[in-house]
C-alpha cells in the first residue's frame, strides 16, 4: 500500500466510526495496512527485452519457490515490488544496461540456459558488461513436471513437439540418457533432476544475498509510511511508537 493509497483512505473515512481512544476506523485500518505490507511475502518483478524468456522465468520461480511474480516492460514502473528481476539473452544488451543501473535491489538472470553452448561463460561475459553478477537459469527444466504420457514419449526415443517444447532438445536428450541407464527411473524422479540441473537453486542464493537490501527499502516504506499517518494525524500516537522501532 502506498503512501498515496493511504492518503486517499484516510480522506474517504475521516468522517466514519472511531475506536476507543479516538482513533478513526479508517484510520487505524490504514496504519494496519502500512504494517502488513511491511510483513507481506515478498513481491517481485520481472523483466527483459522481449524473446528472452521473462514468462517463464517468472512461472519457474512461482513454482518453485512460491513468489509472488509480475512480468513488466521496461517502461513499466515497478509498482510495489521488493525486488527486480532482469532477464537476459546470450549477451546483456542497452537496454540491460539501462535497466541494471536502478537503485533498488536486483538480480540479473540469464534466460535459456539449456540451449547455450556454454552458458556460465556467456554469463560470465554479460556480468562483466553490466557490473553485477548473472545467474544462468534454465527456467523450462526448474518448472518442469513428467507426467506418464511424456514418460512414455520419452522411453520410446521419439517424443512428440509437445515433449520437445516442455524440456526442450537437450532436456529431452538428458532424459532419455538417464532413462538407458535407469530404465525404472520415474516422471517425478527426471523431474527433480532437471530442476537440479536448471540452476535455479542459484536463483534463490542470489535472493538471499539482497535480503538485507529487500529489509531495508521495506523499512524506509514503512518509515514513509508511518510519517504521513502521523501528519494526517490518522492513527498518530500509534504511528510514532512504531516509528521509533523502525531501523534504517
Amino acid at each position: 500500500m502506498s503512501a498515496t493509497c493511504a492518503v486517499g483512505d484516510r480522506r474517504r473515512v475521516a468522517s466514519g466510526p472511531t475506536l476507543g481512544g479516538g482513533v478513526q476506523m479508517g484510520e487505524h485500518q490504514t496504519f494496519e495496512a502500512a504494517r502488513r505490507r511491511r510483513m507481506a511475502p515478498l513481491a517481485v518483478a520481472v523483466s527483459g527485452h522481449p524473446g528472452v524468456g521473462t514468462q517463464t522465468v517468472a512461472a519457474a520461480l512461482r513454482s518453485r519457490f512460491r513468489l509472488c511474480c509480475t512480468v513488466i516492460g521496461d517502461a513499466d514502473p515497478p509498482g510495489g515490488a521488493d525486488l527486480l528481476v532482469r532477464v537476459i539473452g546470450a549477451g546483456a544488451r542497452r537496454c540491460d544496461v539501462r535497466a541494471c543501473r536502478v537503485q533498488a535491489p536486483l538480480i540479473v538472470v540469464a534466460g535459456k540456459a539449456d540451449v547455450r553452448d556454454d552458458a556460465r561463460a556467456a554469463a560470465a561475459e554479460a556480468a562483466g558488461v553490466l557490473g553485477r553478477p548473472v545467474v544462468p537459469v534454465s527456467a523450462l527444466w526448474a518448472s518442469a513436471t513428467v507426467g506418464p504420457s511424456a514418460l512414455d514419449a520419452l522411453r520410446t526415443g521419439e517424443p512428440g513437439d509437445d515433449v520437445l517444447r516442455s524440456y526442450g532438445i537437450r532436456g529431452v536428450a538428458a532424459a532419455q540418457d538417464w532413462l538407458a541407464a535407469e530404465p525404472l527411473l520415474s516422471g517425478a524422479a527426471i523431474a527433480t533432476r532437471l530442476h537440479d540441473a536448471s540452476g535455479i537453486d542459484a536463483v534463490a542464493d542470489a535472493v538471499r544475498t539482497v535480503s538485507g537490501e529487500v529489509a531495508s527499502l521495506r523499512d524506509r516504506r514503512l518509515c514513509a509510511d508511518l510519517r504521513l499517518i502521523a501528519a494526517r494525524g490518522a492513527a498518530r500516537e500509534e504511528a510514532e511508537q512504531a516509528l521509533v522501532g523502525v531501523h534504517l
